[in-house]
């Protein structure tokens, strides 16, 4: 019995995506280094780890895209944490004392569209817990830091997500019961 192996026509409009692909990866990686030889060059703030965090959000959501955990719970909480991080950066970098609150909120609507998206369809997305849970433990780091260092607005803003963080959790345990450890056991591969 002879066995012939053969593989599918690669068509032309592939090959020019790849090539268009390729071209944006390497513009992006160009100015990812011009940026901040400007930066040093031209002194003053560090705006440049502004831009290059910027090109890596762009990259990683929609260039290169991940092999295993690719669905919408976890591209978006995946968007999430760039974006507290950008949010972040600009803030302690650029201009401070805004982006307290406004993480606080961003992660709230984070969680709770995270929530919905868990929810609505529990028994296919409980296999997807663990973008969830890492958002968890996120918001709860950034829940301690504002209670422990801010005060006033701030202080409250992380109470709140606090609050929020803590509901989720509970209901995350309550949905999946015995499953949560098994899960978690699943994930870090621990007997």
């Amino acid at each position: 019995m002879k066995i012939s192996i053969t593989y599918p026509h690669i068509e032309k409009r592939i090959k020019r995506h790849k090539k268009v692909l390729n071209v944006i990866k390497l513009l992006m990686l160009l100015a990812a280094i011009i940026c901040p030889s400007v930066n040093i060059a031209v002194g003053g703030k560090a705006w440049s780890i502004i831009v290059l965090m910027s090109l890596y959000m762009v990259y990683t959501m929609t260039l290169s895209t991940d092999l295993v955990e690719y669905n919408r719970m976890s591209q978006f909480i995946k968007f999430i944490g760039c974006l507290c991080v950008l949010l972040t950066l600009i803030d302690s970098l650029l201009s401070p004392g805004w982006s307290i609150v406004t993480v606080s909120v961003i992660l709230c609507c984070g969680l709770s569209i995270s929530g919905v998206l868990l929810f609505t369809d529990f028994e296919k997305q409980k296999h997807n817990m663990f973008p969830v849970l890492l958002l968890i433990v996120i918001a709860i780091i950034r829940t301690i830091i504002g209670v422990c260092v801010y005060s006033g607005e701030n202080r409250i803003a992380s109470i709140v997500l606090g609050m929020f963080v803590l509901t989720l959790t509970v209901l995350c345990v309550m949905a999946l019961g015995g499953d949560f450890v098994r899960e978690l056991r699943c994930r870090f591969h621990v007997r």
